[in-house]
């Protein structure tokens, strides 16, 4: 066999791949309470990638449950999640929970109730738990927020 030949070429930002990259980076950000800087990389990964559920269901629950009140927007969370919710087939809990948390946050706790119930009969038993917690502050007709300080509760 002869040598082996690698192409290298320089990585262009507009390319679908980086979209991972701005989705990390957004994380990093909001459990850092920079929700704002969050929000903007999450919204660069779904212009590099609009077909990537995951992006639009860590969007949907930013803007439905962040502890910032200029961040959350119910209506817009709600279309994400929906997006992601589309893009997998509607039998997804980990894009039925944040859809149910952005129903929530419009005050629909009628359908967050039942989009959360769905949730759990498809989620593993490892985060059944959770999603009953979630499910009982639906209940109580209460949002879920984030437990993240705001920057200058910190």
């Amino acid at each position: 066999p002869g040598p082996c030949k690698l192409e290298l070429r320089p990585a262009k930002l507009g390319e679908s791949g980086f979209a991972e990259a701005f989705l990390d980076r957004a994380l990093s950000r909001y459990v850092a309470s920079d929700f704002s800087r969050a929000l903007r990389d999450v919204e660069k990964a779904i212009e590099l990638k609009p077909s990537f559920p995951v992006a639009h269901t860590i969007r949907s629950q930013m803007l439905a449950a962040c502890p910032d009140d200029q961040i959350r927007n119910g209506k817009l969370a709600v279309k994400s999640a929906q997006e992601a919710c589309e893009l997998t087939g509607w039998n997804k809990w980990e894009c039925l929970s944040p859809l149910a948390a952005a129903h929530a946050e419009n005050g629909d706790y009628k359908q967050a109730i039942e989009l959360t119930s769905r949730a759990i009969e498809l989620a593993p038993n490892a985060q059944k738990d959770s999603l009953k917690e979630q499910l009982q502050l639906f209940e109580a007709n209460k949002p879920l927020r984030h437990d993240i300080p705001l920057k200058n509760e910190k």
